[in-house]
């Protein structure tokens, strides 16, 4: 475990000595690297991806 300032990416596991001890939660939970993460998907129109969800009144909120 690694004792550091708390980041978005770690959670407070417990304390010693009256320091708050720090993990990565990656060390916890084991996670997919986000470089690793690939979106891919179809239209029926002609459209690349990107345009089709950018024109989707489900994407938009309406």
């Amino acid at each position: 475990m690694v004792q550091h300032q708390p980041l978005a990416s770690s959670i407070r596991v417990g304390s010693y000595n009256g320091e708050e001890i720090y993990a990565p939660f990656k060390s916890l939970l084991p996670m997919v690297n986000r470089d690793d993460v690939v979106f891919g998907g179809w239209d029926i129109s002609d459209i690349n991806l990107a345009d089709a969800m950018a024109t989707c009144p489900s994407l938009r909120g309406g």
